[in-house]
């Protein structure tokens, strides 16, 4: 029987511009490798063979923004909060009403920032107004979403 090590150092070819690209299985865009009786993401086993342990609540991102790179010096732990502003950083966040999926329009979003005041209860207001999640609202008003609108309307 192979050790996971082994498993995992024949499923990537390595590509010149240093990125160890995923050749075997994958969930979504990320690679996968059986790890025992489950599968796991290979960016992940990756850093547990070649870096050790990762931290309850640290996700394993990804420098060279390829999610098929299994590199581990491509790789770096951070939180979720890390893995948006790394992501906003490198402008690979979908932009306003760009996806297909955006649940707000721009002039929800210039109506939200403009009239926003902080009072307690107000996230839920315009989370029903709008018909998202107290969530979206929380993004907005935070600039993780739709922060190119913030610096215009905003208080960044």
């Amino acid at each position: 029987m192979r050790t996971l090590k082994e498993r995992f150092n024949e499923r990537f070819v390595k590509q010149n511009n240093g990125c160890w690209l995923w050749t075997a299985g994958k969930i979504g865009k990320y690679g996968s490798i059986k790890n025992g009786e489950k599968r796991e993401v290979s960016h992940r086993i990756s850093w547990k063979i070649y870096k050790g342990e990762i931290p309850t609540g640290m996700f394993v991102c990804h420098r060279c923004d390829v999610t098929l790179c299994v590199n581990p010096e491509h790789l770096f732990l951070g939180t979720q909060k890390d893995n948006i502003v790394d992501a906003v950083s490198k402008n690979r966040m979908a932009k306003g009403e760009e996806p297909g999926s955006a649940k707000l329009k721009e002039k929800q979003v210039i109506e939200l920032l403009k009239n926003y005041t902080g009072k307690l209860g107000e996230q839920v207001f315009y989370a029903r107004t709008f018909g998202v999640g107290r969530c979206v609202i929380w993004r907005i008003i935070n600039g993780i979403t739709w922060r190119y609108l913030m610096k215009q309307y905003g208080t960044m």
